[in-house]
């Protein structure tokens, strides 16, 4: 009977893990950063400190998957996954894969600066990343186009309201010729 108990846990923490985690990063999904947004949105609010979200995209992707195949383009996107769960260090900070080649990080009490100062770091590590050398015998590598929001919540402010802000900042990011970060704010009318 111990020996199914223990079955029957494995499987449960496995079905866990599928449900929470993206298959190719290893990373949390969308799924789960819904879920994670809205529990640090509230925890924000109730201690009035700040809420960041980042949302960075690789500039140019699809060439990387049409230049070497979808193969290296998912080992690609892991690595950055790997690299950018290396440049947070706290146990708060918090990154998805959003979708497609998009991350979301999320930064509980920290500084707009603060932020701005994690931002720039990824940004340079992911940077630093080049298509393995199993898809490709010379270096290939790509930028990333970044937006953040950081608020110390209102009442009233949504996780909505904060992902429209930062996905509008990544689109100004985008536009503006790209490898670049840019810094959105909610509106209120």
């Amino acid at each position: 009977m111990a020996r199914i108990n223990n079955k029957l846990e494995e499987a449960n923490e496995t079905l866990e893990n599928l449900s929470i985690k993206d298959h190719l990063t290893g990373l949390y999904n969308r799924r789960y950063f819904n879920t994670k947004i809205d529990e640090l949105l509230n925890l924000a609010k109730r201690s009035g400190t700040y809420l960041t979200l980042m949302m960075l995209d690789v500039d140019r992707f699809k060439s990387i998957n049409d230049n070497f195949g979808h193969l290296a383009g998912d080992y690609f996107l892991k690595d950055i996954g790997e690299r950018i769960t290396q440049e947070l260090s706290r146990s708060t900070d918090f990154v998805s894969r959003f979708g497609g080649d998009e991350f979301a990080i999320i930064l509980y009490d920290t500084s707009p600066e603060g932020a701005r100062m994690i931002a720039e770091k990824i940004k340079e590590a992911v940077e630093d990343i080049s298509v393995r050398s199993d898809f490709s015998s010379w270096e290939v590598k790509t930028t990333i186009s970044m937006g953040l929001c950081s608020v110390i919540p209102e009442k009233n402010i949504s996780s909505r309201e904060i992902i429209s802000a930062t996905d509008d900042a990544l689109y100004k990011a985008k536009q503006e010729g790209r490898d670049r970060i840019c810094e959105g704010k909610i509106n209120h009318e």
